[in-house]
Formats: structure tokens, sequence, C-alpha cells
């Protein structure tokens, strides 16, 4: 008795196991002809054009409060990055002629980095980027390093003024 129990289970087991399947199939052929139809292409890329329509703004609008809020951005801090590790390069170059010169006038003396991390350490790791920003800094990033150089030293809390300096705006 209990073992033609097990069997009716097992039967049981079997027959859902096959729905399941033929369940399966019907779906996966239903989904699959259902993408695979021009109106769903042109469904998805007119969802895609308006979503990045309704982005743009959206971009535009969180890089003026985030200047308006002396909060720098992913992208400004990419940026200054990529200028902190030139700088590092260029450094090592003029340590490297300074080395070269002071070991040809005075054979004994030699240069030392004060850096923690040597050249090798750091082209080992990978340096911070994001999509728009490249190896060389962009006009922008320029633009703002000279633009904060102008107003001289860091202020947690700058003035109006200064701020719509900093953003071009002009009253």
């Amino acid at each position: 008795m209990e073992n033609e129990y097990w069997k009716n289970i097992n039967r049981l087991y079997n027959d859902l196991k096959k729905t399941g399947v033929i369940w399966e199939q019907m779906v996966n052929h239903l989904i699959h002809s259902q993408l695979n139809s021009p109106a769903a292409v042109q469904q998805g890329r007119d969802y895609t054009e308006s979503f990045i329509q309704m982005m743009k703004p959206l971009r535009e609008s969180i890089e003026t409060i985030t200047a308006l809020l002396n909060i720098p951005t992913k992208d400004d801090v990419a940026r200054i990055a990529n200028l902190v590790i030139q700088l590092e390069e260029k450094l090592d170059a003029i340590e490297d002629q300074l080395a070269l010169r002071t070991s040809t006038a005075k054979p004994h003396a030699r240069m030392t980095s004060r850096r923690t991390t040597s050249r090798r350490t750091r082209q080992r790791q990978q340096p911070i980027s994001t999509e728009k920003t490249e190896k060389t800094a962009s006009p922008t990033a320029t633009s703002m390093l000279a633009k904060i150089m102008e107003m001289g030293t860091f202020d947690a809390k700058p003035t109006a003024a200064k701020r719509m300096r900093f953003l071009g705006v002009n009253k």
C-alpha cells in the first residue's frame, strides 16, 4: 500500500514536470515571436529616445545644483584624479632630470622622492575614468581649475556672486 502511494507521487511529479516543460516552451515561443516583431523593436527604440530626452535636462540641472552647492560631481573627481596623475608623471620626469644633473655634478648626491608610492606601483594602479574623461584634461576641466584659482582659496560657503561668476552667469 505504501509502495502504491509513492508510485502515485512519482507519476504526479513526472506529469507536472512534463506539463511544466510544455508550458515553458509555449511561453518562450510567445516571447520570441513578440520580441522579434518590428513593432516591438520600434516601441523599444521610441522608449529609449524618450528616456534619453528626459535624462538630458535632469543631468544638466544636477550639474547646476552641484556647482551652486560647491559639491564636485563624479566627472569632476575623475578629471582631478587624471590631472593629479599627469602632475605626478611630470614631477617624476623633473626628479629624474635633477637626479641626472646632481649625479653628474656630485657623484655621491642622489635625489629621493618623498612620495610613498613608486612609479611601478602607480603604473599597476588603474586610473579613475568615466565615459566622458580622457587621459588629458578637457578644456572644461582646465577652465574650471582656472576659475577656482581665480577665486582664491577654497570657501566652505562661497558668496552668491562668486557662484554666479563660477557658473558664468551674468546678472
